[in-house]
């Protein structure tokens, strides 16, 4: 199939497919793809429209590269295996990659993702001062005592200033407990965490940060956090327990959450009768690859402490409780569907 696809169609390609389309393309230019491996390759793009679709763009873009000179290939394959180490994807599909075409998918899968402006899953980590993989949690202590914990695939920068401190959250989630800044010599500095939709800041809090594709998701856990006015005058203040999302229409509160905002923290997905497509999607966030239901399934209701160091698991602990089963054609390709 050769469908031409236009540079307004890749710009259109939700981030998780392409991430799905570049590990199929490295998978089978690897030189170890079977027929079986193959096979499922062609049900993945046989799936939904939008998979074809991608799957020639990132072809129609190597095909363009395959001309360009050595010089620019190697600078554009090391871009993206530093991209790789960024993002912890293991040995084996670095090893792979190094296996296409003198690199020239290396340079194809580097401008196509250079050109996602929603898709920063490997590249938002790059010269970022603190990074976490798929499926990674980390914390960290910073200089005036804050502990800062970053969820799965997140990127953060810190500036100290002397009369600032400020955190930004290129992608991912994190939570902050700021610190009491017991030794800046100009006392206690204002604590803000920058996201896409403008700046919060924390008044001694414990709170989590979420950015989301169009939104930024704000819990405090305590204190209180002045989140960013969309008109001069009218900034909203979120006290302990509540939840905002501020998005294009400003800081609007949520009522109800069918899962526990921080229960990663403590490394499980807690959810409280979410429903099954919601659920997975939240999971897929902690795992590579493409993990999706059946429509006819999609508004079963989900309840339960699942790990989220296991999410296969995860995904096995709900054909216990629902009408389900689990379809996986390959450990990237994994589908709930009607038992």
């Amino acid at each position: 199939m050769n469908a031409s696809v236009s540079s307004h169609d890749r710009n259109d390609i939700p981030p998780h497919v392409l991430d799905q389309a570049i590990a199929w393309l490295v998978t089978l230019q690897s030189g170890t793809a079977d027929t079986a491996m193959r096979s499922a390759c062609e049900a993945w793009r046989a799936a939904d429209p939008i998979h074809e679709r991608t799957w020639q763009a990132l072809q129609a873009v190597e095909q363009e590269f395959r001309t360009v000179s050595p010089v620019f290939r190697e600078h554009a394959f090391k871009t993206l295996e530093t991209a790789q180490r960024h993002r912890g994807i293991d040995k084996r599909r670095r090893k792979a990659l190094k296996l296409l075409g003198v690199c020239a998918t290396g340079v194809a899968v580097s401008q196509f993702v250079a050109g996602q402006s929603p898709w920063r899953h490997w590249t938002a980590g790059l010269g970022a001062d603190y990074v976490t993989a798929t499926g990674e949690r980390r914390a960290v202590d910073l200089a005036d005592g804050t502990q800062l914990m970053l969820n799965t695939a997140t990127a953060v920068d810190v500036k100290f200033a002397p009369d600032l401190r400020l955190i930004i959250l290129r992608q991912g989630e994190i939570f902050i407990s700021t610190g009491k800044d017991v030794s800046s010599s100009t006392g206690r500095r204002p604590f803000l965490v920058e996201t896409a939709q403008g700046r919060f800041e924390a008044i001694g809090t414990r709170f989590l940060v979420r950015q989301e594709e169009s939104q930024t998701r704000l819990r405090v856990e305590e204190g209180a956090v002045a989140l960013p006015a969309k008109a001069a005058g009218s900034r909203v203040i979120a006290e302990s327990g509540q939840e905002f999302v501020v998005g294009g229409a400003g800081p609007m509160p949520v009522t109800e959450s069918r899962f526990d905002a921080i229960g990663w923290i403590d490394g499980a997905l807690v959810a409280k009768q979410m429903r099954l497509e919601d659920f997975l999607a939240e999971l897929s966030h902690y795992r590579d690859g493409w993990l999706r239901c059946d429509p006819g399934v999609a508004d079963l209701r989900v309840s339960g402490v699942f790990q989220l160091d296991d999410t296969d698991h995860a995904l096995d602990a709900l054909t216990r409780s629902l009408p389900v089963r689990i379809e996986r054609r390959t450990r990237y390709w994994v589908r709930v569907i009607q038992s």
